[in-house]
């Protein structure tokens, strides 16, 4: 009986005390990941016992307007169970935004949410080759859910992104988009678009609209896809996105920023005055 007693006493011990190293080891797993990361300018891991949470701050030099600039996110988290094919959350709860000379009121986002399972068959090394291979056998991230503001403009949805033959992204969500019509005004106000673009903007984005049976505010389920580096809503095209480009050695080529050298990494950067999060 006394045999008995200490093996029902231990056998949660046990399980409790492997929990515990397991949970350690996939933090220690992610923290080395992540200090090998450049774009990672600050991190921290928290979450224990329950979920695996990494808090920080990036910067991405990216290419825009035949310039690099730097896509600051102040502020990212990211959490998950420690268990295969969890469902992961990524929550950018200031937004981002690009440095330099554009208009911050329009090259940034507000807030940016995505859920959808760890895509652990991601190759290890991102280059040409693996990523070609990934694709070819049935490679892509399925988003859940996601959730972005910008100014009145307000999106969720779920959907699916790839690469396409030249390994640039591809892919398409279902969302529905509240404030889009409010947004056409930002977008005069801007220079985006003319006031002529903006009436047949409004007229096609208005015919597509049905109002909610509660607020009466209206809202648009539409399908919003990325082809040949162009983003379309619908069948309305809205936006280019920069191309990635692919170095001779099978490399995304690793650009400089505007003034002639690399970017600042190590740092947290601050968020940017940006126009808050709609509720």
């Amino acid at each position: 009986m006394k045999k008995l007693f200490l093996s029902l006493l231990t056998a949660p011990l046990f399980i409790i005390a492997a929990y515990v190293c397991w949970w350690l080891y996939i933090a220690n797993a992610v923290k080395t990941e992540l200090a090998s990361t450049r774009e990672i300018t600050h991190y921290e891991i928290t979450g224990f016992p329950g979920s695996i949470v990494v808090s920080g701050s990036a910067l991405v030099a990216q290419p825009i307007k035949d310039n690099v600039h730097n896509i600051v996110i102040p502020s990212f988290k990211i959490s998950s169970k420690p268990f295969h094919s969890a469902e992961a959350t990524l929550t950018l709860p200031q937004g981002l935004y690009i440095e330099g000379d554009l208009d911050l009121e329009v090259w940034s986002l507000d807030y940016l949410q995505l859920k959808g399972p760890l895509p652990l068959d991601l190759p290890a090394a991102f280059n040409q080759e693996s990523l070609s291979l990934w694709r070819d056998h049935g490679g892509s991230i399925t988003v859940n859910y996601f959730s972005l503001k910008k100014r009145e403009l307000n999106a969720e949805g779920a959907g699916t992104i790839t690469l396409d033959d030249a390994l640039q992204p591809t892919g398409l969500v279902n969302a529905r988009i509240h404030g889009h019509l409010e947004y056409i005004k930002f977008m005069v106000e801007k220079n985006l678009i003319d006031s002529k673009g903006a009436m047949l903007a409004s007229t096609i984005l208005g015919g597509l609209s049905s109002p909610d049976e509660d607020s009466g505010e209206h809202h648009m389920d539409i399908g919003i896809s990325l082809k040949n580096r162009t983003l379309y809503a619908g069948p309305l095209a809205v936006a280019q996105v920069p191309v990635i480009d692919w170095g001779i050695d099978n490399q995304p080529v690793s650009h400089q920023s505007p003034d002639g050298v690399s970017p600042v990494y190590g740092q947290t950067y601050p968020a940017a005055p940006a126009h808050p999060p709609s509720e």
